[in-house]
């Protein structure tokens, strides 16, 4: 009888201790998923955070300097990595087969463009009739770009820039040269100085209307500057049209000579810039 009852009471203490010990377990229990829980939900937040980045880059500058831009990524061949003052103006940049190369060239000195410039200091236009700006879209915040994703819509936006221009230079643009020596002057006077736009132009056949693009990329004075991407085929099957000629040739040939610089790859995939007028033989030189 005594050593049931020692037992029994034994077996309520371990019942006493048993319940005592689950009572604590579940608190801990409750205080860690509490604890999870709110891990999980700063996780989530961290990770939205990280999935909607958006790159802000401050600032102040109210004159663009194109001095020291840098061309191609870093890498052991000279050819690919150095630094150019490029002049205000239009850029050609030819692809062979594959485009991927030289539009992200394009979209790296885009980049470089935007981020010395104050921000509403600067529109972009993107231009491209057959790939709805594939490769290019995602360059600036939407809220700072206009995108023409058909052939009427760029041929329209081309020519109210045109006639934008035409009105700047004879309102705005009377006594200076160039867009840059306006703005040097208004801003050493304190005032705003005229807003740039950059163009970014792909898929679409310059080669259709020399007259409208000659004038497009002359532009230059009223603060537009233009990249273009074209196909090595584009300019070899434009030469081709314009064989018999001359005067088309001729015309052909100027068209080209108006872009300030040209970028094309060589058969090893090296970057080629060239600079100044092209001739009739530059197109049999391999460059391009």
């Amino acid at each position: 009888q005594e050593i049931r009852e020692g037992m029994d009471k034994e077996v309520t203490e371990l019942k006493e201790v048993t319940t005592d010990i689950l009572k604590e377990f579940n608190l801990l229990e409750s205080q860690f998923l509490v604890e999870i829980n709110r891990l999980r939900k700063d996780l989530e937040v961290a990770f939205e955070k990280a999935n909607n980045f958006s790159l802000v880059i401050p600032n102040d500058n109210l004159i663009l300097n194109l001095k020291r831009m840098h061309l191609g990524k870093e890498s052991s061949s000279p050819e690919v990595n150095y630094f150019r003052d490029l002049p205000f103006g239009s850029y050609l940049f030819i692809y062979k087969d594959d485009k991927v190369s030289m539009r992200t060239l394009m979209k790296y000195i885009t980049c470089q463009i935007a981020s010395r410039l104050k921000g509403n200091l600067v529109t972009f236009n993107l231009l491209d009739p057959t790939d709805y700006g594939e490769g290019l879209s995602d360059i600036v915040n939407a809220k700072s770009i206009d995108t023409c994703f058909n052939s009427e819509e760029v041929k329209d936006k081309i020519e109210s820039l045109l006639d934008k221009f035409t009105r700047d230079i004879k309102n705005i643009f009377i006594g200076y040269d160039s867009l840059p020596e306006y703005n040097k002057e208004k801003v050493e006077r304190g005032s705003t100085p005229y807003p740039y736009t950059v163009n970014l132009i792909q898929n679409f056949n310059i080669f259709d209307d020399i007259n409208t693009m000659n004038r497009l990329f002359l532009t230059r004075k009223s603060g537009i500057i233009n990249l273009v991407l074209v196909s090595e085929h584009m300019i070899e099957e434009a030469k081709s049209s314009y064989e018999g000629s001359e005067v088309k040739l001729e015309e052909f040939y100027n068209l080209l000579g108006i872009f300030d610089v040209m970028f094309a790859p060589t058969s090893n995939g090296e970057l080629v810039e060239m600079k100044g007028s092209i001739d009739g033989k530059a197109l049999d030189t391999g460059l391009l």
